[in-house]
């Protein structure tokens, strides 16, 4: 059975990062500073994709259409940075003696930020979007595509879904920037996982052993993905 391969990538950056704030679903483009940071990701070597999916905010839509100009882009709502409430706009220096913002901090799966989404609700909706994904890349038969979400999505993502298992600050990675995922699509829809194949963009250096293993995995050889390396 063939495998579907993911390139989760994150957006370029906003005046919101360049100013220490939170940032959730506030609709912030890429700033003037984040689409010269993705220029300079160009001297990478982005994959040649079929189709990109992304968070429906506008900074991911950009940085989207500009890493991957004349590819179609698809809007997945459940693939969008979590509803920070009350956090949203605010710095650290801002909320570092506010209780809410602290317990949050310590566990944010059961404390939410005052009216804002609760941490099992954003993981169950990434869940759902990333299904979304990949059961559409099954239909349209689309084999190699990309996913444009926050950094929070691809650390979220990774931490629960990849193997082999990381701390979730493990998969932290700079805007334009992410992580590529082999799905074996038996064992998606039967355990919501899927085999982490590397980091995003690479360098085209042809005594890599990663280098070497992208180009057979692009000239159509099968990667095989191990049952055993689940338990």
């Amino acid at each position: 059975m063939r495998s579907y391969k993911i390139h989760f990538i994150r957006h370029g950056f906003t005046k919101a990062n360049l100013n220490g704030q939170y940032i959730g679903i506030t609709d912030m483009p890429v700033c003037e500073e984040g689409f010269a940071q993705l220029e300079e990701m160009r001297s990478f070597k982005y994959p040649n994709i079929e189709k990109v999916y992304s968070s429906p905010l506008e900074r991911c839509l950009q940085t989207a259409m500009y890493l991957f100009d004349d590819t179609e882009v698809m809007s997945i709502p459940e693939l969008r940075e979590m509803d920070l409430g009350d956090f949203e706009g605010r710095t650290l220096e801002e909320m570092k003696d506010d209780l809410d913002f602290n317990n949050w901090l310590r566990d944010n799966m059961n404390n939410p930020p005052p009216n804002g989404e609760n941490g099992k609700d954003y993981v169950e909706r990434l869940v759902k979007g990333l299904d979304k994904v990949v059961r559409d890349m099954m239909d349209e038969q689309v084999f190699e595509a990309a996913v444009v979400v926050s950094g929070t999505a691809i650390m979220t993502i990774m931490a629960l879904m990849a193997f082999p298992r990381r701390p979730m600050g493990e998969w932290n990675c700079p805007c334009g920037a992410g992580f590529t995922a082999l799905i074996t699509p038996q064992i998606w829809l039967r355990d919501r996982i899927f085999e982490e194949f590397g980091a995003v963009p690479y360098q085209q250096d042809e005594t890599d052993p990663y280098w070497l293993e992208q180009k057979a995995y692009e000239n159509g050889s099968d990667y095989d993905f191990d049952d055993e390396d689940m338990d």
